[in-house]
């Protein structure tokens, strides 16, 4: 598998996952860049294909965990008062609440496969569906976010119909600054 196609299977599932964990879209699009940058350097130090899955994930982690690290001591170093603790920025306003406000089994479906990082096939297993059953509910619930974020929040929608813009919501505002 290539770099590209690597990329173009796991890209959402990997940024949603950092963007769960940082709760900063922009630092989750900088650290999946950083991510796939490694992956493409390293692909070839990848001894089994089929735990090519959890090895991205590992990177992703591990590029956040650096990530992270270099900003506790760019923060450490401009305000040396402060400590080497970092205080953690709130979660994006709409995403979980989006999330949540999801009908139950779309919420399960998207939570399973790109929060927890499971495999389709294991998350209709895990919820006794059929793969194509699973693969519709993904479709229709990424669809239904799209509109949630670009009806509440003022994103628009690529030709490809990805999202695009910035958030133009009085409550993610307040988080944006």
């Amino acid at each position: 598998m290539t770099t590209e196609e690597i990329t173009f299977q796991y890209r959402d599932r990997v940024y949603y996952f950092l963007l769960k964990q940082l709760g900063d879209a922009e630092s989750a699009m900088d650290i999946l860049q950083e991510t796939f940058l490694k992956v493409h350097h390293k692909l070839g130090q990848l001894k089994d294909p089929e735990k090519l899955e959890s090895w991205l994930f590992q990177v992703a982690r591990n590029t956040m965990k650096d990530h992270l690290s270099r900003e506790a001591r760019l923060v450490a170093a401009i305000d040396p008062g402060s400590g080497n603790s970092i205080e953690r920025e709130p979660e994006p306003c709409c995403f979980d609440r989006f999330i949540e406000e999801l009908p139950p089994g779309y919420r399960e479906s998207i939570e399973l496969v790109y929060i927890q990082g499971k495999k389709q096939q294991e998350a209709s297993e895990s919820l006794g569906i059929s793969l194509p059953n699973m693969k519709a509910r993904i479709r229709r619930a990424k669809n239904m976010l799209k509109d949630k974020f670009a009806d509440c929040c003022g994103y628009d929608l690529n030709e490809e119909g990805k999202l695009i813009g910035e958030a133009d919501c009085p409550q993610c505002k307040q988080f944006i600054g």
